[in-house]
């Protein structure tokens, strides 16, 4: 939903137009990726000892996120204008989440006794 909003962006011409495509869909999309929908899912997952080393990680690399992201979507606009920019960040949503639901070109999964698919810590990148 973050890269349809963003990717509709330029094509708003009323202000009823932005708060669906920025307001709603982009809004939902980053919302569904946020620190405490993450931090939830890892809570889960964790041991109790674990979750704090986990939720600082999780922290930290949102803010990173963010260190990365705010020098390269200046860039994108000076170069492209304001629309290539929220198209080029629509599309790097795009391909970063065609790669997340695509593991197998990231790492080699293993199957597991309970049908779910785990990446070995040592097979991080798939091997050519």
């Amino acid at each position: 939903m973050l890269s349809i909003g963003t990717a509709l962006t330029p094509f708003m011409t009323s202000g009823f137009g932005l708060v669906i495509a920025l307001g709603v869909l982009a809004a939902v999309g980053a919302g569904a990726g946020s620190f405490s929908v993450l931090i939830g899912a890892a809570a889960r997952r964790l041991t109790e000892d674990r979750r704090g080393k986990a939720a600082g990680i999780i922290n930290a690399g949102g803010s990173l996120g963010q260190f990365v992201f705010a020098p390269i979507s200046q860039a994108l606009i000076q170069t492209l204008g304001w629309m290539g920019a929220m198209w080029s960040l629509a599309l790097i949503t795009r391909t970063w989440r065609w790669l997340h639901s695509r593991p197998s070109l990231i790492c080699r999964y293993e199957r597991r006794a309970s049908n779910r698919y785990r990446c070995p810590r040592k097979a991080l990148v798939a091997e050519a």
